[in-house]
C-alpha cells in the first residue's frame, strides 16, 4: 500500500518537493544520481592551487546542481560564498557589484568586517546601510583591483575553508571586454595566489569552442564535462522514489521513463512527480501503478514541461505541416544523437504504420526528397543541426526528451530499444 494515503497534502507535498523537483538544481549529494566521477572531478579543482572548474554540457543537464552539490559534498575543503548568473549585456562591474550583493546577503558579517568606507574608495565601492553599492565612477575597475577586491571580501581572513563562487550562464555573456576583465582577473588571481576558487557552469557542446576567442582564460579553468545520465542513473531517481512513497513501477514503465528521458534527470522528475500526485488526489492506495495511471500522469508532465521546450515543439509542428510530427518522432527514435537520412527514413516508416490515418510523405518517391526538404526547413529555422552530410540532430538535445514525451502521448513508443512489462 502506497505510504502516502492518510497525510496531509502539507506533508505530502513537503515530502514530494524534497524528493522530485524538475524545475529548480538539487543541492544534495543523495539525489544527485550518476555523477561520482563528476564531484570527484569537481574536488580534483579545489585542490589545485589556480584551476577554477568550468562545467559545460547542454542545457538542462544539470551543471547548476553539480556545481552547488559539489560545494555541499566538500564542506570540509570549500564554502560556497556567492552564486551569480551572466546575462547577455553584463559588464564586469555589474558582475563584480552582483558578486558583492550575493556575497552579504548570504553572509551579513562580511560587513562588520569592513572598517572604512574609504577602504574601497578607490574602486567606487561605498558602504550604504546593509549593502556594499558598487556606483559608476569615472575610473574602470582593473581585474587586478578586481581581484584585490575578492580576495578583501570574498576570502577574507578564513584560513580553514578555500571559498567558492560560482557564475552560472556563462554562455550567454556576450561582452567581450567582460570576457576579457575576467580572464585577466583570473591570471591576477593566479599571480596573487589567491585561494578563492570560481565555478563556471556553461552551455556548450565544446568547451574550446566557448573558450576560443580568449584562449589565455583557459590555463586557468578545468573543464568538467557533463554528459546525459545513463538508464542505471534515472532508475535509481526511480528507486529513491519507491522507496519514500511505497509505490511501485514496473519493469516497463521504469525503462518508458528513463527511454523518455534521454539521460535528463528533468523529465524523469516530471513524470515521477505527476503520477505521485495523481496517486494522493485520486486517494489511489494501492501500491502498483497502473498502466492507465502512468499514461495519465505522462499527459500531465507533458502539460508541465519547460516552456522553451512546449513553444519550440509546437512551433516547429505548427509553421510548417503537421506531418512534421512523425518526422520528429523518427529523428527522437534509437539510442544515438545523430541519425542518418536513411535510418530517419526507416523510423519514420516503422512510425507511420502504427498511423495509417495521419497524412505521410512518401519516402521512396525522389530518393524521399520531400522528406530531405523537411529536414532541411527545420534546419534553417534551427530546431535541427546538420551536423555532417546526410545526418541530423536535434540543435537542443533535450528537445528530443520532449518529443519522445509526446510520442509516448500519442500511444508511440520511442527509445534507446524497447522492453516489455
Amino acid at each position: 500500500m502506497s505510504n502516502s494515503v492518510g497525510i496531509d497534502r502539507k506533508e505530502f507535498r513537503n515530502r514530494l518537493d524534497y524528493l522530485l523537483h524538475p524545475s529548480r538544481h538539487i543541492e544534495l549529494a543523495a539525489q544527485l544520481k550518476g555523477r561520482e566521477k563528476t564531484l570527484a572531478e569537481m574536488l580534483d579543482a579545489f585542490e589545485t592551487p589556480g584551476a577554477h572548474p568550468f562545467i559545460w554540457g547542454a542545457r538542462g543537464i544539470g551543471k547548476t546542481s553539480v556545481g552547488h552539490t559539489a560545494c555541499i559534498v566538500f564542506d570540509n575543503v570549500v564554502e560556497l560564498r556567492a552564486a551569480v548568473a551572466c546575462g547577455k549585456d553584463t559588464s564586469f562591474r555589474s558582475l563584480l557589484q552582483d558578486i558583492l550583493d550575493a556575497s552579504t546577503e548570504k553572509n551579513p558579517s562580511i560587513l562588520k568586517s569592513i572598517k572604512a568606507k574609504g577602504q574601497f574608495s578607490f574602486l567606487g565601492l561605498t558602504i550604504a546601510g546593509e549593502t556594499l553599492d558598487l556606483f559608476q565612477v569615472g575610473e574602470t575597475i582593473s581585474p587586478n583591483q578586481a581581484a584585490s577586491l575578492i580576495d578583501r571580501v570574498i576570502v577574507g581572513d578564513d584560513v580553514d575553508l578555500t571559498p567558492c563562487l560560482i557564475i552560472d550562464e556563462f554562455d550567454r555573456l556576450e561582452n567581450d571586454d567582460t570576457f576579457q576583465c575576467l580572464s585577466d582577473m583570473l591570471k591576477q588571481m593566479s599571480v596573487r595566489n589567491s585561494r578563492a576558487k570560481i565555478i563556471f557552469c556553461g552551455v556548450t557542446r565544446d568547451l574550446d569552442d566557448l573558450l576560443s576567442a580568449h584562449e589565455s582564460i583557459d590555463r586557468y579553468v578545468q573543464g568538467v564535462e557533463l554528459a546525459p545520465l545513463s538508464h542505471d542513473a534515472i532508475w535509481e531517481i526511480v528507486t529513491d522514489v519507491e522507496e519514500e512513497f511505497g509505490v511501485s513501477f514496473h519493469k516497463g514503465q521504469r525503462t518508458r521513463i528513463s527511454q523518455i528521458s534521454c539521460g535528463y534527470p528533468h523529465f524523469a522528475h516530471l513524470i515521477l512527480k505527476s503520477t505521485l500526485l495523481r496517486m494522493f488526489e485520486d486517494k489511489i492506495s494501492t501500491s502498483n501503478v497502473s498502466d492507465d495511471l502512468f499514461k495519465s500522469a505522462l499527459n500531465n508532465a507533458s502539460d508541465k514541461a519547460a516552456t522553451r521546450l512546449r513553444t519550440a515543439y509546437d512551433s516547429a509542428v505548427q509553421k510548417g505541416t503537421d506531418r512534421y510530427i512523425e518526422l520528429l518522432f523518427a529523428l527522437a527514435n534509437g539510442p544515438h544523437l545523430a541519425k542518418q537520412f536513411k535510418q530517419i527514413c526507416t523510423d519514420y516508416e516503422e512510425i507511420m504504420k502504427e498511423r495509417p490515418e495521419r497524412p505521410r510523405y512518401n519516402t521512396i518517391k525522389n530518393n524521399g526528397q520531400d522528406i530531405r526538404n523537411a529536414l532541411e526547413s527545420l534546419s534553417k529555422r534551427r530546431f535541427l543541426r546538420k551536423s555532417r552530410s546526410g545526418w541530423y540532430e536535434f540543435t537542443d538535445p533535450m528537445l528530443r526528451g520532449y518529443v519522445r514525451l509526446q510520442a509516448e502521448k500519442e500511444g508511440i513508443e520511442l527509445g534507446d530499444s524497447h522492453f516489455g512489462a
